[in-house]
């Protein structure tokens, strides 16, 4: 990277900025894409089987490439106490047991891709207007995006649902 004198930018690190959040957006999708296929199939396989499989070590593991994605975009660690990231990786759950229960085909692929893109832009969206914490403001801001990207009543179900949830002291979630 080259800086002109005087600490000017010069107009090589622009593409570079550009490059670097190309690669977050590819790599978000593409954990997102992994994490609903990975689920699909394990739902699929219960299904068939007509019993419970959980291929995971336990019910958090499920979504945690779909976490993985949130902390790529909200610039934070997987962190169980910010509640902006909570409600975002409950709302993908959500919506993609919704679309997976929706979904009568045997192949889930495009479900998958649909559903992976739809959230890949949430995530962009909320990264880029949802700026202050969440008791200032943000859960506002939250659910205007969230209202945006799901206007079909899903997240006043959603609100409704976790409004107790967020309330609650963090131990006793689980």
């Amino acid at each position: 990277m080259h800086v002109a004198p005087m600490g000017i930018a010069s107009f090589e690190q622009i593409p570079l900025k550009r490059n670097v959040l190309e690669h977050e957006k590819a790599t978000a999708h593409r954990l997102l894409k992994a994490n609903f296929e990975l689920v699909a199939k394990s739902l699929k396989l219960s299904d068939v089987l007509g019993i419970e499989v959980n291929i995971f070590s336990d019910h958090r593991a499920e979504f945690l490439m779909a976490e993985t994605a949130i902390s790529i975009f909200l610039k934070c660690p997987i962190d169980l106490n910010n509640k902006i990231f909570n409600c975002t990786s409950e709302l993908i759950a959500s919506q993609f047991m919704d679309e997976y229960a929706k979904n009568t085909a045997d192949d889930y692929s495009s479900m998958v891709e649909k559903l992976s893109s739809k959230i890949l832009k949430l995530l962009i969206a909320l990264e880029v207007r949802v700026s202050s914490p969440w008791e200032l403001g943000g859960k506002e801001e939250f659910f205007v995006v969230v209202n945006e990207f799901f206007p079909d009543g899903g997240c006043d179900y959603f609100r409704k649902s976790y409004a107790s949830y967020f309330a609650s002291p963090l131990a006793t979630r689980f």
